[in-house]
């Protein structure tokens, strides 16, 4: 499914949801990395762990280790 429906005209971001706080935190970090904002501090919103987020077929195939 992810595959066929993973474009880049609508990419999937993929969280992978170890421990709760840890993947709030992920998504927070996410939102915030991509959205431009007034006074945004760039040390401290900085982008979430790659080994826990991504995108793409590469990464759905890193899940399943």
């Amino acid at each position: 499914m992810f595959r066929r429906t993973h474009t880049s005209d609508s990419p999937w971001t993929v969280f992978r949801a170890i421990d709760k706080r840890r993947t709030r935190l992920d998504v927070l970090r996410a939102v915030l990395a991509k959205v431009p904002y007034a006074r945004k501090d760039e040390h401290v919103v900085r982008a979430p762990d790659p080994l826990l987020v991504g995108a793409g077929p590469a990464f759905f195939t890193m899940l399943r280790t």
